[in-house]
């Protein structure tokens, strides 16, 4: 493997990593690196032998998406693209593997309803995803659930465990993750140094970002970057550009390795401003959307809740709207309208009768909001139901 990083990792001479055998929880070793890294061979075997792009189509089919019929692949990369049933949303997903073995995924879509959906294992040991839109929920079986917003960077390693993800419906998901293969992390370990390489030591030796331990998961590596900072705005163009033309595949490789790197060297960076504080405001945001998602029908005044959460109501709204990408009272209409829809759908309740059920005493009021929210009324939409 020739430079995996332009000017950023530089190739050192060792013995050639191909020529050796591994055994289970072997330690990587080497001469110019600082730590010593484990990774059983149970894993890289797995990796290896799996069918990525068939494990992703699979995970997809979950969603919603299907096989795209009228859109071309890059001739360049291997790849599968994907779209949105019109029934299930609207978007698309797409996941190609560079010429150095990278995995790129990337994703536009929005979901009609609220979504819930059970997924297993990772197609690379490594993942890193970046959400620059939107937001949802994951739930580890015996773990607490998690919330991942925008400006969020997640990391997935050896990850093989059951995972709930849960969506709400009208929330435009635009996000990228990158995948990084077995052969690709023992060449880039055994044959690397350099910043981007002691990231990448330091996060299989499990001390990186949100890592509380050393075992393999899902865990947040920074958390509500500004979608202003470099690494964002390189995500966001990773998004948008094409890689139809030989000129667009050299773009889209380029920016995919500057991530990448980016990602690696956050921590030398200091990525988080006050840590201290920035834990215990998206503490209390994390802990406001579960008592509003139990008491949505009268929920609290902001003032009542930034005492419950224990902070004040600058800081609550502020980082609320930073992490949900909406205000509190949008965020209360959202989860509203949501069960209304729900129960218009059974086509066994009046319109009164919904509007009190989802906390509306006067139901022209709730007949506006529903209009303003979905686009028609109540009463036409119990008709087309009918």
């Amino acid at each position: 493997m020739t430079k995996l990083f332009s000017g950023v990792i530089k190739r050192k001479p060792r013995r050639n990593p191909s020529r050796e055998t591994f055994s289970p929880n072997r330690e990587f070793s080497y001469p110019h690196t600082r730590h010593r890294v484990t990774m059983t061979d149970n894993a890289l075997t797995h990796y290896k032998m799996a069918d990525a792009f068939a494990h992703y189509e699979k995970e997809s089919l979950r969603i919603g998406f299907s096989e795209a019929k009228d859109h071309a692949l890059s001739p360049f990369f291997r790849g599968t693209r994907l779209e949105m049933n019109p029934e299930k949303g609207r978007g698309w997903a797409e996941i190609l593997q560079i010429d150095n073995g990278l995995y790129v995924g990337l994703c536009n879509y929005c979901l009609k309803e609220s979504h819930e959906s059970l997924h297993c294992g990772l197609i690379t040991p490594i993942q890193f995803s970046i959400l620059l839109s939107g937001h949802f929920d994951v739930q580890i079986p015996g773990e607490v659930q998690k919330t991942i917003g925008p400006g969020d960077i997640w990391v997935a390693q050896s990850h093989q465990q059951q995972t709930i993800f849960s969506q709400l419906h009208n929330d435009t998901i635009r996000g990228i993750s990158i995948g990084l293969p077995a052969q690709l992390i023992e060449n880039w370990l055994g044959n690397y140094g350099g910043e981007t390489t002691r990231g990448l030591e330091r996060l299989i030796a499990g001390k990186s970002g949100g890592q509380t331990t050393g075992n393999p998961g899902i865990f947040p590596f920074a958390e509500g970057m500004p979608l202003s900072t470099r690494l964002m705005r390189t995500a966001n163009k990773l998004l948008l550009t094409e890689h139809q033309t030989i000129f667009g595949k050299l773009h889209f490789e380029a920016l995919a390795l500057e991530i990448l790197a980016q990602i690696l060297t956050l921590e030398g960076k200091q990525i988080e401003h006050h840590p201290r504080l920035r834990k215990k405001n998206r503490a209390a945001v994390d802990t406001t959307v579960d008592i509003l998602r139990e008491e949505w029908v009268a929920p609290p005044t902001i003032s009542s809740l930034a005492k419950r959460v224990g902070t004040n109501e600058c800081y609550l709204k502020k980082g609320f709207r930073n992490q949900t990408g909406m205000s509190i009272g949008e965020y209360i209409r959202k989860l509203r309208m949501s069960k209304a829809l729900n129960l218009l759908e059974t086509g066994n309740h009046s319109i009164t009768e919904i509007a009190v059920a989802v906390g509306y005493t006067n139901p022209s009021h709730f007949s506006a909001a529903f209009k303003k929210f979905y686009g028609e009324t109540p009463s036409r939409y119990l008709a087309e139901v009918a």
